[in-house]
């Protein structure tokens, strides 16, 4: 057999060219396979990331709703029992941790910062105490307990912070505190009840053990940095009409 040494020699480029352009193919086909791979996998974690987000943000909906209806009976139940009350509204803007810790305490009774109380002795004198977080004189209060009422939270509280025991009268003032945070809003209820002092020697001892008061003082006229000054005032006024 004679052999076409040419002929075999063109067909050796030949199949030679089109192996390498085989493995070239295979190698682009393995690498789109790759990119697109890439891609979806991309795409579903920003899918998957949405999706948290929307279920975060739809939470927040439903926590802020469950809380403002809590609120709203609370309210309802606290005017039918403490009539001709002084009532007010303010509104605080937060953030939106803050906003979820908030409407997560309404949601438990109705009251984000617990009840509070107006104490004065014979002389007229207010007792305030000085708040360390807030840097300014609130009046003695805080967050109730599980098995406490709104009045036992506060006269536990007016214990701890101010070491007075006071003889309760009714309640001075029902709050109505909105929470804004960006398009989330809720509402709880700040129930403040009025206390008196029947001696004037009481004067107050700070026993606070989250060491957040950090004095307790009387006083004839409300300090320049006096939380809620003006619906402190409102009442003082009604009081002495």
């Amino acid at each position: 057999m004679i052999r076409q040494k040419g002929t075999d020699s063109v067909r050796g480029r030949i199949a030679r060219s089109r192996s390498k352009a085989f493995i070239a193919d295979a190698r682009i086909s393995r690498h789109d396979a790759a990119r697109s791979l890439y891609v979806r996998v991309g795409l579903a974690g920003a899918v998957s990331d949405s999706a948290a987000t929307m279920t975060s943000l739809d939470d927040l909906w439903y926590l802020a709703d469950e809380a403002a209806q809590q609120a709203e009976q609370t309210y309802h139940d606290l005017q039918d029992r403490y009539e001709e009350t002084l009532t007010f509204e303010t509104t605080k803007y937060v953030s939106r941790p803050r906003f979820r810790t908030v409407a997560s305490r309404i949601q438990e009774n109705g009251a984000p910062y617990g009840a509070h109380t107006l104490v004065t002795r014979p002389s007229d004198q207010l007792l305030l105490v000085r708040h360390a977080g807030v840097g300014m004189w609130v009046l003695p209060g805080g967050e109730t307990e599980a098995s406490e009422t709104f009045r036992e939270g506060a006269e536990r509280e007016l214990e701890e912070e101010a070491g007075v025991t006071a003889a309760y009268d009714g309640m001075g003032l029902l709050g109505s505190v909105q929470f804004v945070s960006g398009d989330h809003s809720t509402w709880g209820v700040l129930p403040v009840f009025e206390a008196t002092v029947h001696r004037e020697s009481d004067d107050p001892t700070v026993a606070d053990p989250d060491d957040e008061i950090t004095a307790a003082q009387w006083f004839s006229d409300l300090p320049e940095d006096t939380r809620d000054r003006e619906q402190l005032r409102r009442w003082r006024d009604r009081r002495s009409d």
